[in-house]
């Protein structure tokens, strides 16, 4: 009796494994179509650049709330398709298919960071818009990213300076009290 109820929750055990939703994770597809500039204008290209997802259950989610997708990050294209990435079918731990996610793309330059969090706290690092996506179950027609909309790296202050600012500007009201 134990050898059964043991292998039943084996079975269940992997089959909820396969239970993850999956998006196919590229700015360039069927309804999709959002090339990714450095600062200057360029469009990304090659190995120098990275784009990673970041995604939270349900639709509407405030930016504080995503996490990246560990299995997503990917290089861009070059040459004629530059300002692309087509990282491929992947897989949303903790979703099913059928579950709507809020979703956004990040990309930085590799030189100014390993991970877009470096990347952003060092200087140059970019954010699409936030879109919602049903996910597709594991052997149907997986979702391309279509809402994304084209985007630029950009200077990111440093929390730092923010901070300063902060500091600075309550600093000056509170001498205007006395």
């Amino acid at each position: 009796m134990k050898t059964i109820v043991l292998l039943s929750l084996s079975l269940l055990t992997g089959f909820s494994g396969l239970a993850q939703g999956f998006l196919n994770f590229a700015n360039g597809a069927a309804g999709v179509n959002a090339a990714i500039r450095d600062t200057d204008g360029t469009l990304l290209s090659g190995a120098g650049f990275q784009a990673i997802l970041y995604f939270a259950p349900g639709t509407n989610a405030l930016e504080a709330s995503l996490t990246s997708v560990n299995n997503t990050q990917t290089s861009f294209a070059t040459g004629a398709s530059a300002g692309f990435f087509f990282g491929g079918t992947k897989s949303i731990a903790g979703t099913a298919g059928g579950d709507v996610v809020s979703a956004q793309v990040r990309a930085w330059r590799l030189s100014d960071g390993a991970t877009w969090d470096i990347a952003s706290i060092a200087g140059k690092a970019g954010k699409g818009n936030i879109i919602s996506i049903k996910l597709a179950a594991a052997g149907s027609g997986v979702p391309n990213l279509v809402g994304i909309t084209p985007f630029n790296l950009a200077q990111i202050p440093e929390p730092s300076t923010i901070a300063l600012a902060l500091l600075g500007g309550s600093l000056l009201l509170f001498r205007r009290r006395k």
